[in-house]
């Protein structure tokens, strides 16, 4: 197959109508175990024409192929020279479902790259990594070539989840009234408030009414933090009840715990992916309002009747569930990785070779933790019958839901020049290598404290992602 960029569109691959692209070579259906590439063409006049391959998408080869750069007087003869022929794969529109820019892919069967410069380049956006060169199985013999990724993009700082209305805790309930019917006023039970994390926050039990006795005195709000002591009930019938005591707001969150290899990542025949980092916990549900102390009944008459009755008194009013806590801030997306070449269970010979590895990207900061839910509020007392009995009392309000705990920063991408895992071996001689810079781990949410730092990328000729080392394996 033969390849000029000054070629017409729609060639066969022959070398009177050559494809006038990668692309187009790539998609052809024809034979293509060996590809002849014109670096340097001529036109009618003889005059010498520059070729120029760039291409909008990565170039996908499978089971095998032999590519050979650097051909001149490719309008008749076609001579072999030591040229090399650039290819460059700028991807200039967003791709979310394959963010990274990978120039040429060759999955299995033999291949061989000859005077070839590879250049890749992509948006940086959303944490994208820069692959000049992808090796997926097989055998690959590359000489006389240069392998360049370009700077990889920034990871996008985490979320700070929005304020969920239904975080917020349930009010208390109304105490039963000295004239409501029944055979007695046993307190109302006080409000369950559910919340995402799996904890719950209940408002305390109102206090009973009694008949001639003490009357009941309210329940503690839960979860027990010291807050949200019932009321205490009447305990004469010249005496009042007690109010609830309203509960403690949750307790914050914290960051969340930390991951093994933090800034590793892991290489696959799609890229590079990093590591998020770690979502912040969410806050503890506040406290439920104590309930209300209950009041003494005896002997009135309620509205409407025309006697006076021997009343039960008036049970207190509920606590007020607490509210729920805030969500934790989500770690930041990882920074993109440069990496000049990866290798997945391949056998790899080098002559001539320069890997160059442009700018890691950053880890995207962390996510602050969400406001909690609000308390709920009090539960109203039950009414009495003036001026002869008393009314019970209310109830407290719950406490507020405590702040999400913050997120962890995404980790830095890598600056590499050989990126491999599983079977791999490298062979021939040895390639120069041009670093970039490693990618800084991002910052933490910082409400409502600090949250853990992404770890940083690396910057190295070589990372073996299988086993984490960094050993300089080109030499």
């Amino acid at each position: 197959m033969f390849v000029r960029a000054s070629a017409p569109a729609g060639g066969n691959g022959t070398k009177a109508q050559p494809f006038n692209s990668f692309a187009e070579l790539a998609a052809s259906d024809s034979q293509k175990s060996r590809v002849y590439v014109c670096h340097e063409s001529q036109d009618e006049n003889n005059n010498k024409v520059a070729e120029s391959y760039n291409e909008s998408s990565g170039i996908v080869f499978r089971d095998g192929v032999e590519i050979y750069g650097g051909f001149t007087g490719c309008y008749d003869e076609w001579t072999w020279s030591t040229n090399k022929t650039k290819l460059t794969v700028a991807v200039t529109e967003e791709q979310p479902e394959t963010p990274d820019t990978i120039a040429l892919t060759l999955n299995g069967g033999d291949n061989r790259l000859k005077n070839l410069e590879i250049i890749a380049s992509g948006p940086l956006v959303h944490g994208s990594s820069s692959i000049a060169l992808l090796v997926n199985g097989g055998k690959a013999d590359i000489g006389n070539s240069d392998l360049t990724a370009g700077d990889a993009g920034d990871g996008d700082p985490g979320v700070t989840p929005a304020g969920e209305t239904d975080l917020n805790g349930i009010d208390g309930t109304k105490g039963h009234a000295a004239c409501d019917p029944g055979m007695d006023h046993p307190g109302k039970d006080g409000p369950v408030k559910q919340c995402p994390s799996g904890e719950s926050s209940a408002g305390g039990k109102g206090g009973a009414g009694s008949t001639s006795g003490p009357a009941g005195s309210g329940g503690e709000g839960t979860p027990a933090s010291g807050g949200g002591a019932g009321g205490k009930g009447a305990q004469s019938a010249g005496n009042a009840c007690a109010v609830g005591a309203d509960g403690e707001p949750g307790q914050d969150g914290t960051p969340g715990d930390p991951i093994e290899a933090p800034g590793l990542g892991t290489i696959d025949a799609t890229g590079y992916q990093g590591v998020n980092g770690v979502q912040g916990k969410p806050g503890a549900p506040g406290q439920g309002g104590g309930g209300g102390g209950g009041a003494m009944g005896g002997t009135a008459t309620c509205p409407g009747a025309d006697t006076a009755a021997s009343l039960i008194g008036a049970s207190g009013g509920t606590g007020g569930s607490g509210g729920c806590g805030g969500l934790g801030g989500e770690g930041g997306k990882p920074g993109g990785s440069s990496i000049a070449m990866i290798i997945l269970n391949a056998e790899v010979a080098f002559k001539g070779v320069q890997l160059t590895a442009g700018n890691a990207g950053s880890g995207g900061l962390g996510g602050d933790g969400a406001t909690g839910g609000t308390g709920g509020a009090v539960g109203d007392p039950g009414a009495g019958v003036p001026p002869t009995l008393r009314a019970s009392c209310r109830g407290g309000s719950g406490g507020d839901g405590g702040l999400g705990g913050p997120g962890g920063g995404g980790s830095g991408g890598h600056s590499l020049g050989i990126a491999f895992n599983g079977n791999s071996s490298l062979g021939g001689e040895v390639p120069s290598f041009i670093p970039g810079n490693a990618g800084q781990g991002g910052l933490g949410g910082t409400v409502p404290s600090a949250g853990a730092e992404g770890a940083p990328g690396r910057s190295g000729a070589c990372l073996n992602f299988d086993t984490g080392d960094d050993q300089d394996c080109l030499q």
